[in-house]
């Protein structure tokens, strides 16, 4: 007899069948996917403060040992031009006013060698990218004087030279971050991710300055050092350059409330920085409000 040429079809269950057999393949994977493209990203980023870390202390040795210095001695997101301290509670140096920081950066390749402009026929040095965080959808920008009351450089992360003395809501306190070389003792933070909280949670503020923080957002056990109700969009970390030059990722249940130059009771205005360090001389934080 002759053989039959028609091939045998799929039933609708055996197609059902494979596609809840895909789908659950993908639902299996995509959260590991995820999983190694962070670890990835986080890699990137430890990268990225090093090597912030290694033009600093460049700078610094041909700087009779002094770090760059962030906005008002405080401000540990953003650098002012020639130091301008317009409206911050600073104790700055007098030499600080002298110093054009934009300059400063350019001397070791942390902005560009050539000046562009970047509107209202403003020219300056466009940011490098070792300033973003690969896990921040954010692009270090400048804040013009015709949009806010300074001229400053935002950058992706939190740069702690310079700032002295520290502002926290449990009081004033002496610097604990590297001023200069001779100074800085090895376990204090010289940059950081942008683990900060803007408002009443995390995301918040003007996109400008604080699109996506905080830069590494956990999920599932990595935020469970945090309290339920601050667990929405709560980072699971951050990567922390020191003083030494050595870098670690410190999981937030390790961090506390750091210095920020806005510590105001007035909860929607206030912006929350958080961090680790070994050394916290004479202040004695609390555990964050944030944490368990």
């Amino acid at each position: 007899m002759p053989r039959s040429t028609h091939s045998r079809a799929f039933t609708l269950v055996e197609l059902l069948v494979v596609t809840a057999i895909v789908a659950m393949l993908v639902a299996i994977l995509m959260p590991v996917i995820a999983r190694v493209r962070e670890a990835a990203r986080r890699v990137a980023c430890s990268s990225n403060l090093r090597q912030i870390a290694n033009c600093s202390f460049n700078y610094a040795a041909e700087n009779f040992g002094q770090f760059f210095t962030v906005g008002g001695r405080s401000v540990q997101i953003a650098f002012f031009n020639y130091g301008d301290s317009t409206g911050v509670k600073t104790s700055w140096r007098s030499t600080d006013h002298d110093v054009d920081w934009f300059e400063a950066l350019r001397s070791v390749n942390l902005v560009g060698d050539r000046k562009v402009d970047i509107g209202g026929g403003y020219m300056r040095y466009p940011p490098a990218p070792v300033w973003n965080c690969p896990s921040r959808d954010y692009q270090s920008q400048y804040e013009l004087p015709n949009q806010t009351p300074y001229d400053q450089l935002i950058v992706g992360y939190m740069y702690m030279g310079g700032v002295d003395p520290w502002l926290t809501p449990y009081g004033d306190f002496p610097g604990l971050s590297p001023v200069s070389t001779f100074t800085a003792k090895p376990v204090w933070m010289l940059a950081a991710d942008t683990t900060m909280r803007i408002g009443y949670g995390w995301g918040l503020g003007r996109a400008s300055a604080y699109a996506n923080m905080p830069s590494h957002v956990g999920y599932g056990s990595e935020v469970d050092a945090v309290k339920p109700a601050y667990r929405d969009g709560a980072p699971a970390g951050g990567n922390e350059v020191f003083a030494d030059g050595s870098c670690q990722w410190i999981p937030i249940g390790k961090m506390s409330r750091i210095h920020s130059w806005d510590t105001r009771s007035d909860a929607y205005n206030q912006r929350k920085a958080y961090g680790y360090q070994a050394d916290w001389g004479q202040y004695n934080p609390p555990t964050a409000a944030i944490l368990r």
